[in-house]
C-alpha cells in the first residue's frame, strides 16, 4: 500500500468527522494523521479539503533558512533583543487572556507572560534543563518592525507556495508568523484557533493530538467570557471522564512531528501539542478563516465550527443584554435544573437569538449540550492543570536527528 493509499484509508476508517461521534469506547484509540511527502498531490488535495495532513520535508521547502535555527544560532541572531516567554509552575502552559475575563468567574494564576533578552530566556531554559523542569516557552511574533535583522532570513522562504493555499482554500489575509521555542514535557492544553495554520517543524519532535470541530461536546471550553476562552478544561491525554462524561466519544488523531515536517492545522481544531525534546523550534503561518457562510447558517446549515461560533456569540449577546446580571450564575441554575426567574427569562433570550438558525426542540438541545459542564460548578481546578492529571506516558517516538542537527547543549 502506497503512503497515498494509506492516507485514505486513515480518513475512510475515521468515518464523518463532521459529525458528533458516537462510539463509548473512541476515547481510547489514537489514530494516525495522515503522512505525505512534499509535493504529494494527495496531501494537497487534503489541505484544499480542511483535513490535516503531514507533509515530510515541507518545512525545509517553505522555510529552509530556518532549518538551521539551532539554539547557538538563535542566540547569536537574537542576542540581548527582547523576546515573550510565558513561565508556569509546572509544565503545562495555558493560553489566558485577561481582556476578556468579564463573568466574574474564581481565576488562578495562569503561567506568567514575561519579556525577556534571547540570552536571558537561554539561561533560564538551560537551568529547567538541568532541573529536569520545563518553566519557561518562548513565543515570539515573527515582527520585520521588531526584528528587522529577520528580512535576510525570509527572504528565501517560500512565500508563493503559502499565498497559493491560501488563495485556493478561500481563506483570509495571512495574519501572523510566530516562533516558538520550548523544552521537553511542556505541554499546551488542548484548544482551538479560528485561524487556518500551516506549522513548520524546525528542531526536536513535537507529538500533537486532535480532535474535529465535531468533537466540541468533548472537550468543555471555559465560558467565552473566561480568560481561557477557547481553551479545553478536558485533556485528551488522560479524560476525567467522571468531570467530562461526554469525551469518551472524542475523535482522536496524533503525530509525531520531526525536524523538516510542515503541518496543516485546520482552523476549529482542537490540538494539544507536547514537546519532546529540550529547545523544540517551531514556526507558523497563522492565516484569517474563510468567511462564514451566513445564508447557509441562516438555513439551519451549520458546520460544526460554525455552532462553536454560534455558542459564543450567544454567550456574548446574553452578557450584553443583561449587564447587571451574573450570566455565568444564571446559566448555572439552568444547567442545573433548578431554574429561577431571571435564570428562565435569560434562557428565553438565548432560544430566540437561536431560533434565527434552528428549529426550537433541536435549538433546546443544542443549548443544553453548550452549557453541560461548563456552567453549574467550580471551573477553577481546570485552569491549572496539575502532574496529576498526566496520563500515562505517550508513545516516545524513535528519535532521529534532522540534517546537521546536533543534541541540545
Amino acid at each position: 500500500m502506497t503512503p497515498e493509499e494509506e492516507a485514505c484509508e486513515i480518513i475512510r476508517r475515521l468515518g464523518d468527522l463532521s459529525a458528533p461521534g458516537t462510539d463509548e469506547e473512541s476515547y481510547k484509540t489514537f489514530r494516525p494523521i495522515p503522512r505525505l511527502k512534499w509535493g504529494s498531490k494527495v496531501a494537497y488535495e487534503l489541505i484544499l479539503k480542511g483535513f490535516p495532513v503531514v507533509l515530510e520535508g515541507g518545512a525545509a521547502e517553505i522555510a529552509p533558512t530556518a532549518m538551521q535555527w539551532t539554539p547557538e544560532y538563535l542566540l547569536d541572531f537574537f542576542a540581548n533583543q527582547q523576546v515573550t516567554v510565558f513561565v508556569s509552575k509546572n509544565r503545562f502552559f495555558r493560553y489566558w487572556d485577561m481582556k476578556r475575563h468579564t463573568g466574574g468567574y474564581e481565576m488562578p494564576p495562569p503561567p506568567e507572560l514575561r519579556k525577556m533578552t534571547f540570552r536571558e530566556f537561554y539561561e533560564c531554559a538551560q537551568r529547567d534543563i538541568r532541573e529536569k523542569s520545563p518553566r519557561h516557552y518562548l513565543q515570539e511574533s515573527l515582527n520585520l518592525d521588531t526584528h528587522p535583522q529577520l528580512v535576510q532570513e525570509v527572504k528565501d522562504w517560500d512565500w508563493s507556495w503559502v499565498l497559493k493555499v491560501n488563495q485556493e482554500c478561500g481563506w483570509g489575509p495571512q495574519s501572523r508568523n510566530s516562533m516558538f521555542v520550548g523544552l521537553k514535557g511542556a505541554c499546551s492544553p488542548a484548544h482551538y484557533d479560528q485561524q487556518e495554520n500551516i506549522f513548520c517543524q524546525i528542531r526536536g519532535h513535537k507529538r500533537v493530538v486532535l480532535s474535529p470541530p465535531a468533537d466540541w461536546r468533548c472537550y468543555y471550553c471555559f465560558p467565552s467570557d473566561h480568560a481561557c476562552d477557547r481553551q479545553a478544561m478536558a485533556n485528551p491525554e488522560k479524560p476525567d471522564l467522571e468531570a467530562f462524561p461526554a469525551f469518551r466519544y472524542a475523535r482522536l488523531l496524533e503525530a509525531d512531528l520531526g525536524p523538516g515536517d510542515a503541518f496543516f492545522l485546520p482552523g476549529s481544531w482542537f490540538h494539544q501539542f507536547t514537546n519532546m525534546t529540550d529547545f523544540c523550534t517551531s514556526i507558523n503561518f497563522w492565516s484569517e478563516p474563510p468567511p462564514a457562510n451566513v445564508q447557509d447558517a441562516m438555513q439551519g446549515k451549520l458546520t460544526a465550527s460554525s455552532e462553536m461560533a454560534l455558542i459564543r456569540n450567544v454567550e456574548s449577546m446574553l452578557s450584553k443584554s443583561f449587564p447587571t446580571a451574573s450570566i455565568p450564575e444564571l446559566l448555572g441554575e439552568w444547567a442545573n435544573g433548578e431554574p429561577s426567574a431571571a435564570s428562565r427569562q435569560v434562557h428565553e433570550m438565548a432560544m430566540t437569538l437561536l431560533g434565527n438558525f434552528m428549529q426550537p426542540q433541536r435549538a433546546e438541545l443544542f443549548w443544553s449540550d453548550a452549557l453541560a459542564g461548563r456552567y453549574g460548578r467550580d471551573i477553577s481546578e481546570f485552569v491549572n492543570w496539575k502532574e496529576a492529571q498526566e496520563s500515562k506516558p505517550p508513545l516516545q517516538p524513535v528519535l532521529q536527528p534532522g540534517p546537521d542537527e546536533k543534541p541540545p547543549p
